[in-house]
């Protein structure tokens, strides 16, 4: 009987098998990062021919599925690099929001893999077994480094994970951006004319949609505010084949621990470091708005349970 003792965040597990280690490595084996590029390529092919938006969209659902696999293989490898599939089994989204918290401010707890939990210190023990020459490593691991934290910045933005899952779990958003301009009013409630109204950025790609808004006083009482975001399908597609190249990395790294010969693995990197910064090419100016009319306590009667429950009994729809 095998055994693996591990931590998620700061939870306490220990998996049980009789094969535990080849379970592991056959998991392993069996992750294909480069889906991504693929979903990448065909939807920006779409893009050019057609132009069409739902194209857009599925590369921003790409793009946020290959952020979030990419950070659980990053918590995994350092709180069980032995046997990931243990951790990757066991995580929830709250869990990994914390251990990505964690690794962006070096506070960690029960890593394994390196004794500087960070971002850093992730992409420097990838690095340690490439057969290169010192200076290519560390240029390597500063590369990937600060990648993947600007990339937790990203996965961190409360914004970006309400979007995602408002595509992902019933289509619940509308595609399309929006341009944000600003003008001074010739006097007090008068519109200044378009002529006069400046712009402060915009795009033709984004999402709007809905999330929930809590009122002050109400305890179960919420209402649907309006959030609108904007990003460039440009910027998504080269974040998607990066994360897939630091995935791919990862899991060869894994992979070599976990007893494949790392002589067969593959271990990839741009050429050009300037790659580094691809997904963040294009400046919008603007990458979220949530104007809505303001709601506050005054506005509502709180609710209680038994109000709930009678409003329901008493309703013919």
């Amino acid at each position: 009987m095998q055994s693996y003792a591990f931590a998620i965040d700061e939870r306490p597990q220990k998996v049980w098998d009789w094969d535990l280690t080849e379970k592991n490595l056959g998991f392993l084996r069996g992750i294909d990062p480069e889906y991504f590029v693929h979903v990448a390529q065909v939807n920006a092919a779409l893009l050019e021919e057609k132009k069409t938006n739902s194209a857009a969209l599925a590369i921003r659902l790409g793009y946020s599925h290959a952020l979030e696999t990419f950070m659980a293989f990053a918590g995994a490898s350092l709180q069980a690099p032995a046997c990931p599939l243990a951790w990757m089994l066991r995580y929830t989204n709250d869990d990994l929001r914390k251990v990505v918290e964690n690794i962006a401010n070096g506070s960690l707890k029960y890593a394994r893999l390196t004794p500087t939990p960070t971002w850093a210190g992730l992409a420097e023990a990838l690095v340690g077994g490439l057969s290169a020459s010192d200076e290519q490593k560390s240029q390597i691991a500063g590369g990937f480094g600060g990648l993947w934290s600007r990339f937790a910045r990203d996965f961190l933005d409360e914004s970006q994970g309400a979007e995602y899952n408002n595509l992902k779990h019933g289509l619940r958003a509308a595609g399309g951006g929006f341009a944000l301009k600003i003008g001074l009013e010739p006097s007090p409630g008068i519109s200044a004319p378009p002529e006069a109204m400046q712009l402060i950025g915009g795009s033709e790609y984004g999402s709007s949609f809905f999330i929930v808004e809590k009122p002050v006083g109400g305890k179960i009482d919420f209402r649907p505010r309006r959030f609108s975001r904007n990003w460039h399908p440009k910027n998504l597609f080269h974040g998607m084949h990066l994360l897939s190249l630091s995935l791919g990395n990862l899991i060869s790294h894994l992979r070599a621990k976990a007893g494949d010969d790392i002589a067969q693995l593959k271990f990839r990197w741009p050429s050009d470091n300037q790659a580094y910064s691809s997904p963040w090419t294009y400046n919008l100016g603007v990458t979220s708005s949530n104007f809505d009319i303001v709601l506050e306590a005054e506005h509502i009667k709180p609710s209680t349970k038994e109000s709930v429950w009678e409003a329901i009994e008493n309703s013919t729809s």
